[in-house]
Formats: C-alpha cells, structure tokens, sequence
C-alpha cells in the first residue's frame, strides 16, 4: 500500500513541471467557406429573383422580402406595416380567407411571416413538388389581395393580441421595446414599436397610404 502511494506521488511531482509550464499558443488551422452558389434575375415587372438550389434539401422554401417596415408607417399611426403583413398573408381573389395557410399545411410543410423597421418577410417551407402552388401564393398577394373590412378587424385583432402577449405581457417591457425607436429613428419614422399600438396604427380606418405604396413588384425580392 506504502509502495503504491510513492509511486503515485512521484508520477504527480513528474507531471507538474508540466502542468505549470508556459502555455504555447497554437495556430488554428485556416477554415475555408466554400462560396454560396446562386443565381439571380430581374423579372420584367422589376422583381429580384435568387435561387439557390440544394441537392441535399428534402424541401423547398420561398421566401419573399418587401423593401418596407416599421418606418415606413406613417406619423401617428404605428404598426400598419406589420397589419398589412398579416392581411396580405390571409385573402385573395383567388384564394379564401385562410387557403394559403390550408394549403401550406396539406402539403406537410410551414410558414410564417415577420415585419421589421425596414423589411417585411414571407416564406413557405413545403416539398419541392409543391413550389410552384407557393408561387402562385405569392403571385395572388402581390397583385390580387383584398382587403376588406372583415379581414381588416380580424387581422386587427389578432395584431392587438400580439401586442398584449409580446410586448406588455413581460414585467416593464412597456418601457423597453416601444420606446426603443423614437431614440433612435428620425421624427415621423417607427414613433412607436412596429406592433402597432392601440391608440394609433392597429385603431386606424381600413386600408392607408403604406399598403398603396409598397406591396408591389419593384420592392421585394425573392429567394427559391
């Protein structure tokens, strides 16, 4: 046992020298970043198209981009930006309230949309034989959407409660994230959180100079 114990001591006191050193820094190797293959076109109506294939990917996703956020909602009524993302996500000509997110689910796929100060994003995850039904989607919201008054209190409501869940839910979150903008944007520009806000943008009348001027082809771009 004695015998044991000098000799796990002495195989300590070896080691130490080592252990206290000088720590030698070693070179990384490089990393390399193979480039990202795509390519681009511009379409005769001005849209940006990307695409970007992948021989690995079991699925297909289209993502939309429009070029207009939070600071374009006009002075004094916030969040219609983010309003109109959630209307045009739900009613077309072509397609009854709530079809685009039918068919997206019928396929085993997702979707989603965000808007942020300066950008407002759709996309559609689904199998790759289902990519042209999508854009079509996109097609039908860019130039056909319809814009109700129904459709405008239903996507106002679900906005509101956006509002109370994100927003004021969480302890003082009320003197964060909606105050967050007016120090940092210009007068006039995101006055309040790109929500919206009860008092302005989610409270105003049906349809507004945000939804005229940008939902159209020369403002976004789109990735495959």
């Amino acid at each position: 046992m004695t015998r044991t114990a000098a000799l796990l001591g002495a195989s300590l006191l070896a080691l130490c020298p080592i252990a206290s050193g000088p720590a030698f820094a070693q070179t990384p190797a490089p990393v390399t970043v193979p480039p990202l293959e795509f390519t681009h076109r511009e379409l005769a109506n001005g849209l940006d198209v990307y695409a970007m294939p992948d021989a690995t990917a079991g699925t297909v996703t289209v993502t939309l981009w429009y070029n207009v956020g939070g600071k374009d909602d006009p002075q004094g009524r916030s969040g219609f930006a983010h309003l109109f993302e959630h209307i045009l996500s739900r009613k077309t000509v072509n397609l009854p309230y709530g079809q685009i997110s039918t068919l997206v689910e019928n396929a085993g796929g997702s979707r989603n949309a965000s808007t942020g100060q300066d950008f407002t994003n759709y996309y559609e995850t689904v199998p790759p034989q289902y990519l042209e039904t999508m854009l079509w989607t996109h097609a039908e919201r860019m130039a056909r959407p319809v814009v109700d008054q129904a459709v405008f209190d239903a996507e106002r409501s679900i906005v509101q409660e956006e509002l109370r869940q994100r927003v004021y839910a969480p302890p003082y979150a009320d003197r964060g994230r909606p105050r967050l903008p007016r120090g940092l944007l210009p007068s006039g520009h995101g006055d309040d959180d790109r929500v919206g806000q009860f008092r302005s943008g989610a409270a105003g009348p049906l349809g507004g100079p945000v939804f005229r001027r940008h939902p159209q082809p020369g403002s976004p771009g789109a990735g495959v």
